[in-house]
């Protein structure tokens, strides 16, 4: 059996997925004209502040980009955060089974609302950088320069480092024993 555990290596593999992000994102430091990210539903200071209370990780990076002159956008559409929260909480009954589709058509207002965000506060020449959920469907029309990073996903490490271990202790079959 396998003991769900935390890979003793993960703080080491997060940390260096920032570092990593730090230096793709330095050279728009300076050229980046608005800092985009999920849950963020305020601009400018309030925004950045906001920030720093959701992501940690990510907060040095906006801060960099903001102090070169990048402005936080309000990313996000208050009442949809508020809506989707909901939703969430509903799930957690398992007999409200309707309310995981209902959340997934509210993800997709959401997704909608970020890319028309993007459109309208994004000018022609401009960059932006967008800090956002690696599972969000989001599609920015093609004349806009977005880059996207998508945070660490530590879930997406421990599953992979499970089935590391689940292969590592899997016994060979009678047919598979039979035919070395």
């Amino acid at each position: 059996m396998i003991t769900p555990q935390i890979p003793p290596d993960l703080d080491a593999k997060t940390a260096e997925f920032w570092k990593y992000v730090e230096e793709k994102i330095a050279p728009f430091v300076g050229k980046a004209k608005a800092v985009y990210h999920d849950m963020v539903h305020v601009s400018g200071d309030e925004g950045l502040k906001l920030i720093s209370t959701i992501d940690e990780q990510c907060y040095p990076i906006v801060r960099k980009l903001t102090e070169g002159g990048a402005m936080v956008q309000a990313t996000e559409d208050v009442a949809l955060l508020s809506e989707a929260e909901s939703w969430v909480g509903i799930m957690r009954d398992p007999r409200n089974r309707g309310a995981l589709e209902l959340f997934v058509e509210n993800l997709k207002e959401r997704n909608r609302h970020i890319s028309e965000t993007v459109e309208k506060t994004l000018q022609e020449g401009e960059t932006g950088v967008i800090f956002i959920e690696p599972s969000r469907q989001i599609t920015f029309p093609k004349d806009i320069t977005v880059i996207r990073v998508c945070p660490f996903e530590p879930t997406d490490y421990v599953n992979g480092m499970l089935a590391r271990q689940r292969v590592e202790k899997r016994q060979p079959t009678t047919a598979e024993t039979s035919k070395e």
